[in-house]
């Protein structure tokens, strides 16, 4: 099981929301090598893990390009190849099923991917957001008062 800490926060109140979900999707996987889920509920929770990450993904990358985030383009490229390695993972599970590796692959790689990403990656880029938006308002504070 993994816990959103506050060091994990980016301060961006709609990525830390998304983060969160996320890892409430991530720690339903806890449950996956114990037999509880059938192949079909499996699949689904992949399924939704997958269409979540791409729709966050593609959230957090439009604040990339309003805030003119300098590197989009190496961000972008680890969120591509965090895609296509759960794609992967989903493609392993159909041809082979549960096995403890599937399970412990899957935790691994989706667990300490995403902790890393987002303690690495994602709070330097809420730290510029952020910056960005301090910025505006105050331009926009010098603006109201011509």
């Amino acid at each position: 099981m993994i816990i959103f800490s506050l060091e994990l926060k980016s301060h961006v109140k709609e990525i830390d929301e998304q983060h969160q979900w996320l890892f409430d999707l991530i720690n339903a996987f806890d449950s996956v090598g114990k037999g509880i889920h059938s192949d079909d509920e499996i699949e689904e929770m992949l399924t939704g893990l997958n269409e979540y990450v791409a729709e966050h993904f593609t959230y957090e990358e439009g604040l990339m390009v309003e805030s003119g985030y300098p590197d989009f383009d190496w961000h972008h490229n680890w969120h591509r190849g965090y895609i296509l390695k759960l794609e992967r993972l989903k493609e392993e599970f159909i041809l082979n099923g549960v096995s403890e590796e599937f399970d412990y692959i899957l935790r691994e790689f989706v667990e300490k991917w995403i902790v890393t990403h987002i303690r690495n990656v994602d709070t330097s880029l809420g730290t510029f957001i952020n910056e960005v938006r301090v910025s505006a308002q105050s331009s926009e504070v010098i603006n109201n008062k011509d």
